[in-house]
């Protein structure tokens, strides 16, 4: 068995991780509270308590594989002084205590597989981004970069490095449909702004199913985009979500409300357009089960 450390298991991410990893890969979940994890996977799981401070490597199996690191404070509250410094040291500490944690590791891991975000682009327009494409300009734009870069503290050759830059992940109630499905129970949903920004997308089934194939491979390294291969306009994301509940998306919400409301964060993460590329998973010959927008709301809302 392939011992394989999930970091921020307890996570929306990492319980679906979790739950579809199987032979030949042993999950471990690594969460501050054992309890916690206990209660979400059941009393057999493999847990490690650790607060991403004191690396102690006794704590995991003799060997491991890869390291799986999706921590990371809530891209979804209000971007405050406050939440923005809790934001950047959440995504920063927590890699470079990875990097401490395959330094002390011996044998080193064959592979980390690091959590990051296509917020490293910032806002693309009309243009395709792929991996090769330049680091964007914003907040979000310097703490994925930062976020990323932390990981450059691991000291060995041996330890393959990914960044899977993950687009918005479509999920059930935890993820982002139970976030905004709700207005479109009482009729009020619609597009944000115009609605004619780009919105790079993946389906959760299909988010696991490319980390797993980045698993698989003893060749992957580097950064990959995890997102559908069809962006959509915001517009038509709304209306698929619509469609799928049968109910109309019509109550568009203004640019300058939500500005005013959110600051930063609507710039940047509401009216931002990404129009993304998952080339390197396209190039390894990746087929994406959800690759469409209303194929794969129609599976999720019907769940």
């Amino acid at each position: 068995m392939k011992n394989v450390i999930v970091i921020g298991g307890t996570g929306f991410i990492g319980q679906n991780i979790y739950r579809n990893l199987d032979d030949p890969y042993l999950p471990y979940v690594v969460s501050r509270s054992s309890e916690k994890a206990r209660s979400l996977f059941g009393k057999d799981v493999k847990v490690i308590e650790w607060d991403a401070r004191n690396i102690d490597p006794d704590k995991f199996p003799e060997k491991v594989y890869a390291v799986v690191n999706l921590a990371g404070e809530n891209l979804a509250k209000p971007w405050t002084a406050k939440q923005k410094k809790k934001i950047r040291q959440s995504r920063i500490k927590s890699t470079k205590a990875v990097a401490q944690l395959v330094n002390k590791l011996d044998p080193k891991p064959e592979v980390v597989i690091q959590g990051s975000a296509v917020g490293l682009y910032g806002n693309g327009g009309e243009h395709i981004l792929t991996e090769k494409s330049d680091r964007g300009e914003g907040f979000l734009a310097d703490v994925v970069y930062e976020w990323e870069q932390s990981l450059d503290a691991i000291d060995n050759n041996m330890t393959r490095k990914i960044f899977i830059r993950s687009g918005i992940v479509l999920g059930e109630e935890n993820g982002i449909i139970g976030k905004i499905k709700l207005p479109f129970k009482f009729f009020l949903g619609g597009p944000l702004g115009n609605g004619k920004q780009w919105m790079s997308w993946i389906h959760i089934e299909d988010e696991v199913r490319a980390i797993k194939h980045l698993l698989d491979s003893d060749e992957t390294e580097g950064a990959y985009n995890l997102v559908s291969p069809e962006p959509v306009r915001h517009k038509k994301l709304t209306k698929a979500l619509g469609r799928a509940m049968h109910r109309p998306s019509w109550f568009r919400v203004p640019a300058f409300l939500l500005k005013l409301l959110m600051g930063d964060m609507a710039d940047e993460m509401l009216l931002v357009s990404q129009r993304i590329k998952p080339a390197h998973l396209l190039e390894e010959g990746f087929e994406f089960k959800y690759g469409n927008i209303e194929k794969a709301m129609k599976d999720l809302i019907n769940k």
